[in-house]
């Protein structure tokens, strides 16, 4: 190889290296950096840095997201059979725990925890304005 190829080659790899340490996180999401796979820190929204090839960054959403669940049969204090059709809203508080939690932040365990019939049958049941932080979301019910 002559003296411009590699010089040329050197210049790409710093090019390269350059431009996969930047990280931009927008205002609707969550980030962290994981450090050879482990977790090292939360990310603020706007221009982060990390370490190419060493880091990796993880984005969720933060914005409030829409659960359906299906519609469940339940008895009322009179003993009467309801169909109750339930749908959660919730948004990720707490990145490093939503990222414990779900096994690397998987969506369908998360999915899964929400769709617990215990968690969305202490959801319903309430006619007031009902905050509930679980772990790494929040949900929150408003007439």
């Amino acid at each position: 190889m002559n003296r411009s190829t590699l010089t040329t080659l050197l210049v790409l790899l710093i090019i390269t290296a350059l431009a996969q340490s930047v990280v931009i996180v927008r205002d609707t999401e969550k980030a962290i950096l994981l450090k050879l796979g482990a977790f090292e820190r939360t990310l603020d929204p706007g221009l982060n840095f990390k370490i190419p090839f060493i880091d990796n960054v993880i984005k969720f959403e933060g914005r409030l997201r829409s659960l359906d669940t299906p519609p469940d049969r339940v008895l009322s204090n009179e003993s009467k059979p309801l169909n109750v059709d339930a749908f959660v809203k919730y948004m990720i508080v707490d990145a490093e725990t939503y990222y414990t939690a779900t096994n690397g932040g998987q969506t369908r365990v998360a999915e899964d925890t929400l769709q617990r019939r215990e968690l969305i049958l202490l959801y319903l049941p309430r006619n007031l304005n009902l905050q509930l932080r679980c772990c790494w979301l929040e949900l929150s019910k408003k007439q």
